[in-house]
């Protein structure tokens, strides 16, 4: 199983989408971008995403995200996996189920 972060490229994110794209290129983190077909007004115009991520690496990505991007002094991630299992990864170690204040 592997996750993706996706992050419109909206109106009123805006002011994230530059300091997102440099904060994935200083820490190699590979990307894409992908239009979407709407042409609504305010509607997102296309997705910056991550691809192929573990439940860590999706939380450690979010946490990153929330403390550089939007500048919160803090957060608290909390991963439910509602029965699903994660990767079988032994290399990857066990992915952590909540995260506080990560820096």
């Amino acid at each position: 199983m592997s996750l993706s972060f996706d992050f419109p490229v909206a109106p009123w994110s805006s002011e994230y989408v530059a300091p997102l794209r440099e904060m994935l290129a200083s820490k190699n983190i590979p990307y894409s971008e992908s239009p979407t077909r709407h042409s609504e007004a305010g509607a997102a115009t296309g997705f910056i995403t991550v691809a192929n991520l573990d439940v860590s690496e999706a939380v450690s990505l979010v946490s990153v995200v929330f403390l550089d991007v939007f500048h919160c002094s803090s957060i608290n991630v909390k991963v439910n996996g509602f029965g699903v299992e994660g990767r079988k990864d032994p290399s990857r170690g066990a992915p952590p189920t909540e995260l506080k204040g990560v820096r």
